[in-house]
């Protein structure tokens, strides 16, 4: 959870509303489609865009930024994300 909060906190953008929430990760590809990590997210939704039009617009950054939407925000897991992207992230989120 400390990650997500650094990370948030570099992120500047008057768009954007963050918080950090838990989420439960799905574990693989496919292999194991009932198990779970607990892990947090980067829970993001932009004041003027719905969460399925911000989540493609991430996408479409270089690199993309793939996250998923639940209860109509973008939830960004850093779980699969190496800490050396973390400054990047923080950038392009900043960006948009």
């Amino acid at each position: 959870m400390r990650r997500c909060r650094e990370v948030a906190s570099r992120i500047n953008s008057s768009q954007l509303v963050l918080d950090i929430v838990p989420v439960a990760s799905l574990v693989g590809g496919g292999t194991a489609p009932k198990a779970t990590l607990q892990s947090c997210a980067i829970s993001s939704t932009a004041q003027v865009l719905p969460a399925v039009e911000l989540l493609s617009r991430l996408r479409k950054l270089e690199p993309p930024i793939i996250g998923r939407i639940s209860e109509d925000t973008v939830l960004l897991d850093l779980r699969t994300v190496p800490p050396d992207f973390d400054d990047e992230l923080a950038s392009l989120l900043t960006s948009l």
